[in-house]
């Protein structure tokens, strides 16, 4: 454990506490930190020595007769630790959006499909074209329409490429706040 994290702890044990008797108490262990530092002692032998700051935060609390609230089983749904029903209409909006998470999935792999379904019938209809320009000089006035309708497949398969790259890191993103959420 180093300074930062001692202190935090510390702050965290002591929330039951007034800010202004809160902030005392952690200058006080700032200062003695400082203090200590200066006579060449490291951070580990000085909380090794200062103890355990939920021991510590508990004789303050001790001492001036507050108790920690004990955690209710009620507390504790849906799976969830420390939700309780207040946060139901939290839980039902992100459900929603899972839903809808989840048919924007289906429409970006189906566009994404389609987008290569035209590239290959571009290409195809492209080589049919070239194919028959090359054999009779009378089509070569259908070419530009192929090549254009194959410049259009490429646009709209490269278009869905990134609109369904960008799905992609928006669920990764949702599916790993909600495993902060458990």
């Amino acid at each position: 454990m180093v300074k930062s994290s001692f202190m935090k702890v510390l702050e965290q044990e002591l929330s039951l506490l007034s800010i202004l008797e809160r902030e005392q108490i952690l200058e006080e262990y700032y200062a003695l930190f400082d203090i200590k530092e200066e006579t060449g002692l490291s951070e580990n032998e000085i909380i090794l020595e200062l103890g355990d700051p939920k021991e510590i935060a508990q004789q303050f609390l001790d001492e001036l007769n507050i108790e920690k609230p004990s955690i209710n089983q009620e507390q504790y749904t849906y799976g969830y630790k420390g939700t309780s029903k207040k946060n139901t209409p939290f839980f039902i909006g992100a459900i929603i959006f899972d839903v809808l998470i989840g048919f924007w999935i289906i429409f970006t792999i189906l566009m994404f499909g389609f987008a290569f379904a035209m590239l290959a019938i571009g290409l195809f209809i492209a080589a049919i074209g070239v194919l028959i320009a090359v054999l009779s000089s009378a089509a070569i006035i259908g070419l530009g329409e192929i090549f254009i309708l194959l410049g259009l497949s490429i646009l709209f398969a490269i278009f869905s490429f990134w609109i369904f790259k960008i799905s992609i890191k928006i669920i990764v993103r949702h599916i790993n706040w909600l495993r902060g959420l458990i």
